[in-house]
């Protein structure tokens, strides 16, 4: 089981903020290069990078910010979706 970001939602909520990752870094205090690795699923964010998070976006609720990825399939099944997303969004 792996607890990851809930990418879009995330997306979302710094878009309507008019906010970007190195506003997360600054406001949760982990480096740049965290916040872009847990954004791009290389990592899970720990328990305190969690916390921090969450108190960057003023308590948002936990199911739009996180996601539990419960085994490989729905990790693989996760990370191919955010891959297929993006690229729809660049065209």
């Amino acid at each position: 089981m792996r607890v990851v970001l809930n990418i879009q939602s995330i997306k979302v909520i710094l878009a309507r903020r008019n906010k970007d990752y190195n506003w997360l870094a600054e406001r949760t205090g982990l480096s740049t290069s965290y916040v872009y690795k847990i954004m791009r699923l290389e990592y899970s964010p720990s328990s305190d990078a969690r916390h921090k998070i969450q108190r960057a976006f003023n308590n948002e609720c936990w199911d739009n910010l996180f996601k539990i990825l419960e085994d490989e399939h729905s990790e693989q099944f996760y990370t191919n979706t955010l891959h297929t997303v993006e690229h729809n969004d660049k065209k």
